[in-house]
């Protein structure tokens, strides 16, 4: 027997005791310094039976012959080519209401086009031969921008469309947004509801304040207030609703500021995800006040700090069990559709005609995919060496393709920032969470 390439040990508050995780198992264990120096040591003979018993049920230690790259290889490319829920982001319009300093869209004017008819009924061709020829039971539908309520009329169409086709074919469908959050009225609140819309994704920017000098409309005026109102239409037809916290160099201090007044206005059930404005990224390369790549992992933690102090509901993106892939984009199943029909893989370069992977045909099909899907799907984070050693692999499954992009000139790079600094943070939170009588306040409760 040997020790798992994939353990992290991670110190808690009590000097001597360690949380030991194996990110390809996803086992978490609580083990004391001795326990520690023999597993770094390799020392698995000097163990009693019954916990040398225990440790291989968790693989923490696995057997000699045991190839754990090749179990991450199978476990990798299971995720990225099994089809079972596709989803569609469709873009139906590059335009917006709003004039955002770091859009990296070009605040609705670097990228142009709405759909029109033609492009609906590509797309919607689309999305029906995928889901048959996929033999999928369920999809999803995101509609996002631009601002997707500026042309709702093509989003209303799609969703019927769509909505109507499962329902005579026994197919489960769900519909998603993403919004600015301040066109929505009673009426498309109803809309949405009716067509089985799971929730609506409204972006903040700090308090209001701080928010009203970052989300403005291009004919002036802050829009605080409207994302409000927005949120209580939506509850009122019973819409989920959830709020991307964006945090740049500004609004950083002010998260716990910005919650506050969202429970003032009722909204402490409402889940909060953090969103850095991150220096790698398209949307910093005219905007000051973006958080540096080496701050990125110290704001998630601030935000998941103070949201717990705050009380505030939390919408928890990941965990340390194996995912494999690192986003659902890098695997087939998921794609981005703008008003052109084109195809994309990634919102980081939607509306850059290079990295698009094909384009719709008038009968719905790709005739032919672009040399970036083979590229994209080519990424394989065994070939990267920085990944292939990571202890952290199962979990991240080599980080970000977008990242490595923006900052390789590549997919075939490391895309991450400091996983193992990142990881120690987000298991003792989420352990607080899910086990809050076993560990507490970054201590094991032993029993």
């Amino acid at each position: 027997m040997k020790v798992s390439n994939f353990n992290i040990v991670i110190p808690t508050e009590t000097p001597g005791e360690y949380l030991l995780a194996n990110m390809m198992s996803g086992a978490v264990i609580g083990i004391d310094e001795e326990l520690k120096e023999a597993l770094k040591a390799g020392n698995i003979d000097i163990l009693d039976s019954d916990l040398f018993k225990s440790l291989a049920a968790l693989k923490v230690i696995i057997e000699d012959d045991f190839d754990e790259s090749r179990k991450f290889k199978v476990g990798y490319e299971y995720r990225k080519y099994t089809v079972d829920f596709p989803h569609f982001m469709l873009i139906t319009t590059y335009a917006c209401n709003l004039a955002c300093p770091y859009c990296y869209e070009g605040k609705g004017e670097l990228f142009r086009g709405t759909m029109n008819a033609d492009t609906r009924e590509r797309t919607v061709k689309f999305i029906k031969k995928y889901v048959e020829d996929t033999h999928a039971r369920e999809f999803s539908v995101s509609l996002y921008g631009g601002e997707p309520l500026l042309r709702f009329d093509d989003s209303e169409y799609i969703m019927d469309s769509c909505f109507s086709w499962a329902e005579d074919h026994g197919i489960s469908y769900v519909t998603m947004m993403v919004t600015n959050g301040t066109l929505v009225t009673p009426e498309i609140a109803e809309t949405l509801k009716r067509y089985h819309t799971d929730y609506v994704q409204i972006t903040l920017d700090g308090p209001k304040r701080i928010h009203d000098t970052k989300r403005f409309y291009k004919s002036g005026g802050g829009t605080f207030d409207d994302m409000m109102q927005s949120a209580h239409i939506l509850q009122d037809q019973n819409v989920g609703v959830s709020f991307r916290v964006n945090v740049d160099s500004e609004s950083r201090p002010f998260i716990g500021e910005l919650l506050d007044e969202l429970q003032e206005r009722g909204f402490k059930n409402v889940p909060v995800r953090c969103g850095t404005v991150g220096a790698s990224t398209q949307a910093c390369k005219d905007y000051s006040k973006c958080i540096k790549e080496e701050e990125a992992r110290e704001v998630l933690a601030e935000f998941r700090d103070i949201v717990d102090q705050k009380g505030q509901a939390a919408a928890v993106i990941r965990t340390h069990k194996p995912a494999h892939v690192f986003c659902g984009f890098l695997g087939e199943g998921t794609f981005i559709i703008d008003p052109h029909a084109d195809l994309y893989k990634c919102l980081t370069f939607v509306g850059q005609k290079n990295h698009s992977i094909g384009h719709i045909s008038e009968d719905g099909t790709i005739p032919e995919y672009t040399w970036t899907y083979y590229d994209w799907m080519s990424r394989d984070p065994l070939q990267i060496p920085e990944c292939r050693e990571c202890q952290m692999l199962p979990s991240c499954g080599g980080g970000c393709a977008a990242v490595a992009y923006e900052k390789h000139g590549t997919f075939h790079a490391v895309g991450c920032y400091a996983p193992y600094q990142e990881m120690k943070h987000q298991l003792r939170w989420y352990l607080e969470k899910k086990l809050p009588d076993r560990f507490k306040a970054g201590k094991i409760i032993w029993v």
